[in-house]
């Protein structure tokens, strides 16, 4: 990770704290192989299956990974865009694609009986050890700790970097967009949610000037503009959908 100054149209600097970087995936490939291997290392599973939107690169790091391991993967689609990345990631040997849109339980099992599965895993982030894995790296990261901020923006997907970096900055503010839904996180009085600026399959009328996903990351710039001080830190967690794009398209 790396902090980055920049200076606002406002005259207030921010800090970019680039948590995606040197990460092809965003900051989930922090962890993800070590927990898929905890998994597979728990019990016999032929099958990993991700349910989430092409907005975030989750579905293509776990794509990759088992593409790397040579174990199926299902993805399960949950927004209506036409990504140009779909295209890619069915091109991969081992992942296959389907949408949401349809009976998930009649996908799954058709899915099964066509690979002739005999068990299969959610791969959730939700889960102790995904927590536990991610907040060790969190805590152990020496920009992280090295510095103490008075106030951190963040758009957060699925709510977990929100609750490990509360964690890591007990004394911080955080003025959060959740980008998805509302995502229930406790120590309130920390914390100021500001309403997104568009559905999660959009891109905001107004962009960050630096490059972070547009359907995520850029999702707080509305409200860093509106409401930020000097100093304050703004946390990009993925690249944008466009870099990954360009950075990725021979791998496929």
């Amino acid at each position: 990770m790396s902090i980055l100054e920049y200076n606002s149209s406002s005259n207030n600097t921010i800090y970019l704290i680039e948590g995606h970087l040197n990460y092809e995936y965003g900051i989930h490939q922090l962890v993800m192989k070590d927990y898929i291997d905890f998994i597979l290392s728990e019990d016999y599973y032929d099958i990993l299956y991700y349910e989430g939107s092409t907005t975030n690169l989750i579905g293509y790091l776990i794509s990759k990974i088992c593409e790397d391991i040579k174990i199926n993967f299902l993805y399960i689609i949950t927004d209506d865009i036409e990504s140009k990345y779909k295209i890619q990631l069915e091109s991969r040997k081992y992942t296959e694609v389907i949408s949401s849109d349809t009976d998930n339980e009649e996908n799954i099992n058709n899915f099964l009986d066509r690979y002739n599965s005999k068990k299969m895993i959610d791969i959730s982030m939700y889960n102790h050890e995904y927590l536990m894995l991610f907040e060790n790296k969190i805590q152990n990261d020496k920009y992280l700790n090295s510095i103490s901020p008075d106030m951190v923006w963040i758009a957060d997907n699925i709510g977990i970097i929100t609750y490990i970096l509360l964690r890591l900055w007990a004394n911080t503010k955080f003025g959060i967009v959740f980008v998805d839904e509302d995502i229930n996180i406790e120590d309130e009085d920390d914390i100021t949610k500001y309403p997104k600026p568009c559905k999660l399959t959009e891109q905001p009328i107004i962009l960050p000037p630096f490059l972070c996903n547009e359907y995520t990351d850029a999702k707080i710039w509305p409200a860093v503009i509106s409401h930020s001080t000097d100093h304050d830190y703004v946390f990009i967690s993925s690249r944008s959908l466009e870099a990954f794009q360009s950075f990725t398209k021979e791998s496929f």
